[in-house]
């Protein structure tokens, strides 16, 4: 059987049965091919220069600088001899080509089938195919022919290449000492028993800094009351306040550690006398989350000290950011314990699907004049576990349980709870009057539903006094439910390390711009809410005035400019029944709020 006769690149060359020495010939003619061509260019230095890179035309290598390969070094590395034929000798000297000898070439006359003749010359220039490799009527190849950037660089020789290999084997040895001397090694064993190998060394880290803050301004409009609204509260004004300016710093370093100081400029100090009678107010810095945490503790997940909130319902440990509505429900606003100063721990499961934090903490300290001096200071115990048992589609879908309780031992002896209708600067519609107390219960149960879109949240409490001097105990309760909906998507986040929901994310921002086309614009995220929440803060033998329960029915429209620039549309109807009034009060309430965070 004939051999084929082929002329890639103008070489002629025959074709033997493959075989695996011919397999091996390949891939030395392919590798040499792409050196000589600049697609697997040298390193800048006294080796060769680099091809600078790719043309955005043909996509193929630009300027071809640094590799110059002569005829001799093709041919020998596809172990062609100059007649045409296949010696099968490997490589022999130091060097890893064989000695070329241009005086060896002679015309080729045999081998050749009929017309097909071929041009022979002695070696040509660097970079170049000699005539000995190019059919009769063909141009020389020369790179430059195709990249007229190709520079020939005649320095480039095996030896070269060899010295080239050399430095940059010893460059990944330093790298890999250096690597190594980042990393210390770790024997005992972790939280899973297992042993970690390797840690990062962080003793010379310092902390980070990162400002944050929040802005949240509200107008409200006390539009509609009928006569026992009037007469129990008299004749309610619309305000305009800045409900939250918070200024702060947060951070992380050393490895496990994260703090976080953040003040509201907001609040001010209301003085008033023994009958509560309003007598002058003054603003005054209040303490948020001031603390510091150590993360990555055995068994126990992170501790944090400083003021921070208890761990009790799930709406209070959703931040005020990512809130559905301007306030929180009024049973949360009135029994959950908030923020005070103590020590946390949390922990969740390696899957997440369980967690828990526990914490105890100063019960009567001011986070205003941020002190409490008294012999007795009373103590919150709290712990809250949650369970998610059902997370899909990064928090698309998911179903969440959860319970917390707080038992407080109280420090003055005495308690006082009292409510509004869900609008910051409205008069307390339900209150108890201050009771007489030695210690307190509290329990939540909560669960939250998201699917998609849609998302469902519910929490009940339940309150119990314990009461000195002879004084009856009191049992007070609450609840509140709620479903929202995104008409433009987007869901709720949750973060399951914290059983709480987070931010929420527009899948387009809100922008209207000018273009020559025309207005431009994107719709950012809409989504429409309802809830109902029930106060009870009334028991048998209480004779407060305000003494009652409370019905809230909200409803509102929220529109996500971007995750952290959002308006707040709200129509609230509030409901009363207390023991000051025969009938109920009605109570009709328009909030409007713009908030931003950083």
């Amino acid at each position: 059987m004939e051999d084929a006769r082929v002329r890639p690149f103008g070489v002629s060359t025959r074709v033997r049965p493959f075989g695996a020495s011919t397999f091996v010939r390949l891939v030395q003619g392919a590798l040499i091919t792409l050196l000589a061509c600049g697609a697997v260019p040298p390193a800048n230095g006294q080796y060769g220069a680099v091809a600078p890179g790719l043309t955005p035309e043909s996509g193929m290598p630009r300027g071809l600088t640094g590799t110059s390969i002569s005829e001799p070094q093709i041919a020998m590395a596809l172990q062609i001899s100059p007649d045409g034929s296949y010696p099968g000798s490997g490589i022999s000297t130091p060097g890893g080509v064989p000695p070329w000898h241009p005086e060896e070439t002679a015309p080729q006359s045999a081998g050749l089938s009929a017309g097909a003749s071929s041009q022979r010359s002695a070696v040509g220039p660097v970079g170049t195919f000699p005539g000995a490799f190019r059919p009769a009527g063909t141009t020389p190849f020369t790179p430059g022919a195709l990249y007229p950037d190709f520079q020939a660089n005649s320095q480039l020789s095996d030896e070269a290449t060899l010295r080239r290999l050399r430095e940059l084997e010893e460059r990944v040895a330093t790298l890999e000492s250096q690597s190594k001397s980042q990393v210390v090694s770790l024997s005992t064993p972790n939280v899973s028993g297992s042993t970690s190998s390797t840690a990062k060394d962080v003793s010379s880290e310092r902390f980070s800094v990162r400002p944050i803050g929040r802005v949240h301004a509200d107008y409200v409009n006390f539009a509609g009351q009928n006569g026992p609204s009037s007469s129990a509260y008299g004749d309610l004004n619309d305000y305009f306040e800045f409900r939250r300016l918070h200024l702060g710093v947060e951070g992380s370093g050393y490895g496990v550690w994260e703090y976080r100081v953040e003040l509201n400029f907001e609040p001010e100090q209301i003085i008033r006398d023994r009958q509560g009678n309003r007598l002058a107010e003054t603003d005054i810095v209040q303490l948020r989350d001031v603390y510091i945490q150590h993360n990555d503790l055995p068994l126990l997940g992170s501790l944090r000290l400083g003021c921070t909130k208890v761990p009790y319902a799930l709406e209070e440990l959703t931040s005020s950011r990512f809130i559905t509505f301007m306030e929180r429900a009024a049973p949360v606003e009135t029994f959950a314990p908030k923020r005070k100063i103590g020590v946390l721990v949390s922990h969740t499961s390696p899957s997440e699907v369980f967690g828990w934090s526990s914490g105890a903490f100063f019960e009567n300290v001011s986070l205003l004049t941020k002190e409490h001096v008294e012999d007795k200071q009373g103590v919150d115990w709290a712990a809250r576990g949650w369970w998610t048992p059902v997370y899909a589609s990064e928090g698309r879908g998911l179903f969440h349980l959860g319970g917390a309780y707080v038992f407080t031992s109280d420090g003055d002896g005495w308690v006082r709870f009292r409510t509004r209708p869900e609008a910051y600067e409205a008069p307390c519609f339900l209150d108890t009057g201050s009771l007489p107390v030695d210690s307190l219960h509290r329990g939540s149960v909560e669960a939250a539903v998201v699917v998609g879109s849609w998302s469902l949240q519910g929490e009940l409490f339940a309150v119990q006094t314990q009461s000195v001097g002879g004084h009856p105990d009191y049992n007070f309760h609450g609840a509140y439910a709620y479903v929202s909906y995104f008409l433009t998507g987007e869901h709720r986040p949750y973060k399951r390390h914290r059983g709480t929901f987070e931010r929420v994310i527009p899948h387009t921002n809100f922008w209207w711009v000018r273009t020559p086309e025309g207005p431009c614009f994107g719709w950012g995220a809409w989504e429409l809410a309802f809830r109902w929440s029930w106060t009870d803060l009334e028991d048998a033998g209480l004779a407060a005035p305000l003494a009652g329960q409370m019905h809230n029915l909200t409803l509102a429209v929220n529109w996500y400019w971007n995750p952290q620039l959002r308006m707040m549309f709200e129509w609230i109807h509030a409901m009363a029944d207390v023991r000051r009034e025969v009938e109920s009060t009605h109570t009709d309430i328009l909030g409007l709020s713009w908030r931003a965070d950083f």
